[in-house]
């Protein structure tokens, strides 16, 4: 009979750590606005479980506080959300897509990009240019950087992370020629140089060569 009622006891202990880890999570401010969300999304967000790992469907935001002061001198305190993204978390990892907004503009509301997470550790950004041209940013599990800009054609930026970032083995890559090489700390600055046409020159040069 002691057993059964320590069994007991312990089926109960075990149901209410359950209800706990279930219930447990940070609590999304409902006075906040979402202008961009899946339509089909879960009831049940932003949930950690019993060891405090996040998971399942999350809203990631940082709230922006600030003050108004009306004609009489009153002070108003509000509160609103310019940044956020949504997607899965499986024990506190990121997992499939992820989406970024911005809603810093008052009632205009823009897709930043598309973060994909893969099981064996590589990441894709995904994101549209003003001059419409699209990037897709790859990094692999070594730290190797590739960035894919598509504007008509496809020119590549790629760089591994080197324990000596002093080497220049960062390529601007145009139809299998190199355009440019480049040191890791200078990778963004060459995927904005792609981004704004500074290769175009030798872009004309090698389509030329090709016809």
């Amino acid at each position: 009979m002691l057993t059964l009622v320590m069994m007991k006891r312990s089926a109960f202990c075990l149901m209410l750590i359950l209800q706990t880890s279930i219930a447990f999570g940070q609590s999304i401010d409902t006075t906040l606005t979402f202008g961009m969300l899946p339509a089909k999304r879960p009831k049940a967000m932003n949930y950690t479980d019993a060891l405090n790992r996040k998971q399942g469907f999350w809203i990631d935001y940082k709230v922006h506080e600030y003050s108004d002061t009306d004609k009489l001198g009153g002070i108003h305190r509000s509160k609103s959300v310019d940044l956020y993204s949504y997607g899965h978390y499986r024990n506190n990892i990121k997992t499939g897509k992820w989406e970024y907004i911005d809603q810093s503009e008052g009632d205009a509301i823009y897709h930043v990009k598309t973060e994909e997470y893969f099981s064996d550790g590589s990441l894709k950004v995904y994101y549209d240019g003003y001059s419409g041209y699209h990037v897709i940013v790859i990094y692999n599990p070594t730290k190797t950087r590739i960035t894919n800009i598509i504007y008509g054609d496809t020119i590549i930026v790629t760089c591994p992370k080197n324990k000596s970032q002093q080497i220049a083995n960062g390529k601007v890559i145009y139809k299998n020629q190199i355009l440019k090489t480049f040191k890791y700390n200078d990778f963004e600055n060459e995927e904005l140089s792609v981004q704004n046409n500074f290769y175009s020159r030798e872009i004309k040069r090698i389509k030329a060569g090709i016809k």
